[in-house]
C-alpha cells in the first residue's frame, strides 16, 4: 500500500506524515472526530528520506505484511471459537470428565458447564477470548518491533499541494 502526503512533525528517526483516506476509507469513520472526520489521518513513518516538516513524501506498508496480519487477526478469533465449541462438545460427553467436575466444583457449577450446549458456549467463549489475548500480545511485540510501521521511502518533488 502506498500513500503520499505532508510531513508535519519529526520525532527521532519518525516522522508524522498527514495523509488523504480515500472515500471508501472516509465512510467507515463517520463517527470519529477532528482529522479523521475530514478525510485527513496522521500517521508515524520510519523516515527512511530524512524528510523535513513540510515535505511531500510517499510512504509505504508492504501489502504482504497486511494481508498476512489482517488474516491473523480475522481468522484466529473465529478458529478459536470452533476449536473452543467443539471441545465443548467432547466434554459434554465425557461422563468420568463431568462427575469429576462435580466433585471438585460441586453439582450446580458442574451442570451449568457441562450440560447441553452450555459446554460448546462456554468453551467457545472461553477459547475466543484467549485468543484476543494472544493476539494483543503478538500486537504488542509486532508493533515494538516496528514490524507494521509505515516507511517514509521518498520525497515526492512538485505535489499540487494536497496530501493524497
Amino acid at each position: 500500500m502506498e500513500k503520499t502526503g505532508v510531513v508535519k512533525e519529526i520525532k527521532e528517526s519518525l516522522a508524522l506524515v498527514q495523509v488523504r483516506l480515500c472515500p471508501g476509507q472516509e465512510a467507515g469513520r463517520s463517527l470519529s472526530f477532528g482529522l479523521e472526520s475530514s478525510g485527513l489521518r496522521e500517521i508515524w513513518a520510519i523516515n527512511q528520506a530524512n524528510a523535513r516538516p513540510g515535505d511531500y513524501v510517499e510512504l509505504s506498508l508492504p501489502e504482504s505484511k497486511m494481508r498476512a496480519t489482517l488474516l491473523a487477526f480475522y481468522v484466529l478469533p473465529l478458529c478459536s471459537l470452533l476449536v473452543g465449541a467443539l471441545l465443548g462438545k467432547w466434554a459434554e460427553n465425557q461422563k468420568p470428565l463431568f462427575e469429576e467436575t462435580q466433585r471438585l466444583l460441586g453439582k450446580t457449577p458442574a451442570v451449568l458447564l457441562l450440560t447441553t450446549d452450555n459446554s460448546c458456549l462456554v468453551f467457545g467463549i472461553l477459547f475466543l477470548l484467549a485468543s484476543f489475548l494472544v493476539l494483543r500480545q503478538w500486537h504488542r511485540r509486532l508493533k515494538a518491533g516496528g514490524k507494521l510501521q509505515a516507511l517514509l521511502v521518498r520525497i515526492v518533488e512538485g505535489n499540487d499541494g494536497q496530501a493524497g
